[in-house]
């Protein structure tokens, strides 16, 4: 694969995660299913947001490795 294309998908994830978690936190947070304003997610909610966290994880993952402190 070319590493621009693994730039790419690098950042893609990183701001689709981040996308995602923040819809997802937003969701429940004005879809307080007591109270308005209340952060009371569902499972879809905080399936959401975990998936967004995992792509943010690995779009960094991806920018740790190219670093030179990581390759010593």
């Amino acid at each position: 694969m070319k590493e621009w294309m693994k730039l790419f998908l690098a950042i893609a994830s990183v701001l689709g995660g981040a996308i995602l978690s923040i819809a997802r936190f937003i969701n429940s947070f004005i879809n307080g299913r007591n109270d308005w304003g209340r952060f009371n997610p569902d499972a879809a909610d905080v399936t959401g947001i975990l998936v967004g966290i995992a792509l943010i994880a690995a779009g960094i993952t991806y920018f740790w490795t190219q670093n030179r402190i990581y390759k010593g």
